[in-house]
């Protein structure tokens, strides 16, 4: 978020408001994040039944925006998938249409050609 900073004074506020915020949702998603940062088929392993035991140290804010994705996947994805759409009609039976004008192909001439024809 450093590369991000606004040089305007004006878009100070804005910015501090929305980093401020983004701070915050950070630092309340840790301990979701931490619950639910083992992978399910790794829960059986000795070490992470030893860690389940102790209670975890909270994560940093940074730790935190690293492993956001793991809270974000637990979500319902419904609302975001594209909706299904019904095909056309499509052309009715025994509807013709009248058939295109054709139009002469005209080709481009170079420009030595053109300049003797108006001369």
């Amino acid at each position: 978020m450093d590369k991000l900073q606004t040089p305007d004074a004006e878009h100070l506020d804005p910015w501090l408001r929305i980093v401020q915020i983004t701070s915050w949702l950070l630092f309340t998603a840790r301990e979701e994040i931490g619950q639910i940062q083992c992978p399910v088929w790794q829960k059986y392993l000795p070490k992470n039944k030893a860690a389940q035991d102790q209670p975890q140290p909270l994560m940093t804010i940074a730790q935190t925006q690293r492993a956001i994705h793991l809270l974000f996947r637990t979500f319902d994805p419904s609302p975001f998938l594209p909706l299904k759409c019904k095909k056309g009609k499509g052309r009715q039976k025994g509807l013709t249409f009248p058939k295109r004008t054709r139009f002469k192909v005209v080709k481009k001439i170079k420009k030595s050609i053109r300049k003797l024809k108006n001369q």
